[in-house]
């Protein structure tokens, strides 16, 4: 039985697959697009996913840290920030804060005007927080209005 790692072109390992049929994927051959290299049966797939990855120059694995969050990919064999999945996610997050506050908003809700003005005021900043917030590396950086007390 096999163990073979389909490489990406940027040197991820994209899948990790046991075949029963040794022949099934030679190694260092291409499959529309992946590189397949031949793993030990005991060597983990978790490590070879996310903390290496092969280096077509040097034609080795290489070891690398752990994706420092969702929104960077691995490219030029480092981690590089992908600012459209960064603020995709930011938008995420501003979208929920903004869902939850919607009922102060309603005809019938049980708060005054001058309340209802506040959280207004308060949903209007959440909107400008992508804008507010160009050069962030990390949703850690985010700054964030903060909310009125009900």
């Amino acid at each position: 039985m096999n163990k073979v790692a389909l490489i990406s072109p940027n040197g991820e390992a994209n899948n990790i697959v046991s075949t029963h049929v040794d022949s099934m994927y030679q190694d260092g051959v291409d499959y529309g697009g992946l590189l397949a290299k031949h793993l030990s049966p005991s060597d983990s797939d978790d490590t070879y996913i996310n903390y290496k990855y092969w280096d077509f120059d040097d034609s080795t694995w290489k070891d690398r840290s752990a994706r420092p969050a969702g929104y960077y990919k691995w490219e030029d064999n480092a981690w590089q920030l992908d600012s459209v999945i960064l603020f995709s996610e930011l938008r995420q997050f501003r979208d929920l804060y903004l869902m939850q506050c919607d009922w102060t908003q309603v005809a019938d809700s049980p708060l005054t005007d001058a309340k209802k003005a506040e959280w207004a005021t308060y949903r209007t900043a959440l909107r400008n927080v992508p804008a507010n917030n160009p050069s962030i590396t990390s949703l850690e950086d985010v700054t964030w209005p903060t909310a009125p007390s009900e």
